[in-house]
């Protein structure tokens, strides 16, 4: 007993803050349980990146360059090209790097002090399996009730067999077992895919434990090099996004990292780096798919960076126990609900809002699609904020979870 604590303590460097050029300690967000104390900096960092993220995430959802059917009027958004350019233009720039964040504050929470054994992993999944798992099935089967009878009316079906065809049409060949299966399938929720790859992950994280302190250069290279690429060249190893960057939070957390602020310098340069990649991408549509994939999966690795740097800039001016910092914590929670209820409101917000602006002019119409985008969020974060202050029955029936007011993450 007294070896395995002793290797665990000099391999997690969690308690033991390293000290700054002046010989001074710095101070550590980690209590002694391994938790995050929620009024550091790292915390505050963390519930701004959620809410941020999420807005990316519903943005890269949201705002494409769909046709929109309000009444008896089609608004041909794929022939926009203000739209087009706009939607390529936050697609390459921003929305698709939130998973990669999240991902990495994933793995970064979930690693724990300790004897990190496949007993304390069983330990630690079982309240992720209410916490992740049923909010997971329930929105997936939220999606289905909230779609499927509108596309039976819209699409005439006599038989159980029409119905089956209908579905798959929709949904894809294997509309059940793309709820688990993590290849190039999305679960019928699509967003969802982001709560499933991460199950996966957190059931695997005692071997990534293991990989990374036997040889974590090696493991995180390799990973690295094939998710830039290989990663979209073979469409089946979808998985390798999430378990690159998961695997990273996770050694950022065995190593102690506590302060993700960089350089001015190395930011800077970073920006650049990627500013050029992307404006060669948002300029060069028919790049060959190699290369464009892995230009863009470099883009992502970058901003994931930057944005955690940036992240923890602004959390440090902000005062623990005042009132932006409850609001920073009050939106971070709000965060994950508006994930998961963002996708089956979204064309309902599109076609309510079209219908009542009525754009006539291609200008017009991507405004009304970003007002529409802004509706949105608004719209579920209130009803957030309606259950976290007077429904809680309700928020624990959709979320899985206890409102725990006051808390930032």
């Amino acid at each position: 007993m007294e070896k395995r604590e002793h290797r665990i303590t000099a391999t997690d460097s969690n308690l033991t803050p390293p000290p700054t050029v002046d010989g001074a300690v710095r101070p550590t967000p980690f209590r002694e349980d391994g938790g995050i104390d929620r009024r550091s900096s790292l915390s505050i960092a963390f519930s701004i990146l959620k809410w941020c993220m999420i807005l990316l995430v519903v943005a890269n959802h949201f705002i494409r360059a769909n046709d929109i059917g309000a009444g008896e009027v089609t608004y041909r958004l794929s022939e926009n090209a203000i739209l087009l350019l706009v939607s390529r233009f936050v697609h390459y720039f921003f929305t698709n790097n939130g998973a990669p964040v999240f991902m990495i504050i994933s793995g970064y929470l979930f690693y724990s002090l300790g004897d990190f054994s496949f007993k304390t992993q069983k330990r630690r999944l079982k309240p992720k399996i209410k916490t992740l798992l049923y909010p997971y099935l329930l929105w997936n089967v939220i999606v289905i009730l909230a779609t499927v009878p509108i596309i039976l009316v819209n699409v005439e079906a006599t038989s159980l067999d029409d119905c089956w065809r209908i579905l798959t049409d929709n949904y894809g060949e294997h509309p059940i077992g793309q709820l688990f299966y993590n290849g190039s399938y999305f679960p019928l929720n699509e967003p969802l895919w982001f709560i499933r790859d991460l199950l996966y992950c957190m059931l695997l994280t005692p071997l990534f434990v293991r990989a990374l302190r036997r040889a974590e250069w090696l493991f995180l290279g390799a990973l690295g090099l094939f998710y830039i690429c290989c990663f979209d060249v073979i469409t089946e190893l979808w998985f390798c996004e999430p378990l690159l960057f998961y695997s990273l939070g996770l050694w950022l957390r065995m190593k102690g990292v506590h302060d993700f602020k960089l350089p001015a310098k190395i930011v800077v340069a970073l920006l650049a780096l990627y500013t050029g990649i992307v404006c060669y991408l948002w300029t060069h549509p028919l790049v060959p798919t190699p290369y464009y994939d892995m230009l863009e999966n470099t883009s992502h690795i970058i901003l994931a960076v930057v944005f955690m740097a940036a992240a923890h800039y602004v959390a440090e001016h902000v005062k623990p126990g005042g009132r932006v910092f409850a609001v920073i914590g009050f939106l971070a929670s709000a965060s994950f609900f508006v994930y998961l209820a963002h996708y089956p409101l979204m064309w309902h917000a599109k076609n309510r809002v079209f219908l009542l602006v009525q754009p006539q002019t291609q200008m017009a119409e991507a405004l009304t699609l970003v007002m529409a985008y802004f509706a949105l969020v608004t719209l579920l974060t209130a009803i957030y904020w309606l259950m976290w202050r007077h429904l809680p029955t309700l928020h624990r029936l959709l979320l899985g979870r206890r409102p725990r007011p006051g808390r930032s993450r």
